[in-house]
């Protein structure tokens, strides 16, 4: 099995088209496997940051030597359960018809979580390296990557438990006091 048969499964279950002839279409797949990777898919591409986001010269080579295998779909590999949850939570969150959103994400994520930035230091250098979108695009696809990567530890929702708590029974409270 190579690499590419893993990100050809994960590209067809994601219905995305493999047509690599338009910029916007090779976009989508660099930050769509960057994003897969970072979320635990192992297809085991290596990603620099580059003008336009987390770039990965080893699979741009891969699509075009494979070109036709690309186009046609044709794989092998089939995706386990966890991997298509993945794929699926991915779809749900990100609209593959904006590259734009795709490429804001991919950014912070390889920034956050590749190479370890704080929040605050990946959202700088996101907003330094994609100033041509305005803070609201970029506000939205952090919260997006952040959705889409961010596991809470046993801690942390113990912190937002505890943080809510109050709430939680002031809002029941007020329920019961309807009835």
């Amino acid at each position: 099995m190579k690499k590419s048969d893993k990100v050809i499964a994960a590209l067809k279950a994601l219905g995305i088209s493999a047509d690599i002839d338009e910029f916007d279409k090779r976009l989508i797949i660099q930050k769509t496997v960057c994003l897969l990777q970072l979320r635990g898919l192992k297809m085991y591409y290596p990603f620099f940051i580059y003008i336009h986001g987390p770039y990965s010269p080893e699979l741009t080579n891969d699509y075009y030597q494979e070109k036709e295998k690309f186009i046609n779909e044709e794989t092998d590999v089939e995706l386990t359960g966890s991997e298509l949850e993945k794929i699926k939570e991915f779809s749900a969150l990100f609209n593959l018809e904006k590259p734009s959103q795709l490429e804001i994400a991919s950014t912070y994520g390889h920034y956050k979580y590749s190479k370890n930035y704080s929040s605050i230091d990946a959202t700088k250098a996101t907003r330094e390296l994609k100033s041509q979108y305005s803070p609201g695009q970029i506000a939205v696809a952090i919260s997006k990557v952040n959705q889409f990567l961010y596991s809470p530890t046993p801690e942390d929702l113990q912190i937002l438990q505890d943080e809510t708590a109050p709430w939680q029974r002031i809002g029941f409270d007020s329920l019961e006091s309807a009835e």
